[in-house]
Formats: structure tokens, C-alpha cells, sequence
């Protein structure tokens, strides 16, 4: 499995429990590192959107 075909909250999951087996490049691991977080905040900012409007609204489709 590579680390550019999972889903942003498994690699996520992954990056946090830092348990690291083998690493070549340490700075492309932290890069990669920052833009799993990033992309995992940003995918809760917008999830809590769409939560907040189903908790007010009781519906999930329409």
C-alpha cells in the first residue's frame, strides 16, 4: 500500500501514532507529516458543517 492512495483520516491515523519503521528523508516525512494534518483539519472544519446542519435540521438528505 502506498502513502498517497489512502484516505486523508487513515493517514492521519498513521502519521499520529508516529510510529515510524523506516524512514529515507526525514524532511519528506515531516512535509508529509503537516499536509496529513492540514488536510485532516480542514476535512473536520468542513464535516462539522454538514453535522451542524443535520443536528438544527434532523435530516440528512434534504
Amino acid at each position: 500500500m502506498h502513502l498517497k492512495n489512502i484516505s486523508t483520516v487513515f493517514a492521519a491515523q498513521i502519521v499520529g501514532t508516529k510510529e515510524i519503521l523506516y524512514c529515507e528523508d526525514e524532511i519528506l516525512m515531516g512535509n508529509y507529516d503537516m499536509r496529513v494534518f492540514k488536510e485532516y483539519a480542514k476535512l473536520n472544519e468542513e464535516r462539522k458543517i454538514v453535522l451542524d446542519a443535520i443536528e438544527k435540521d434532523g435530516k440528512v438528505y434534504g
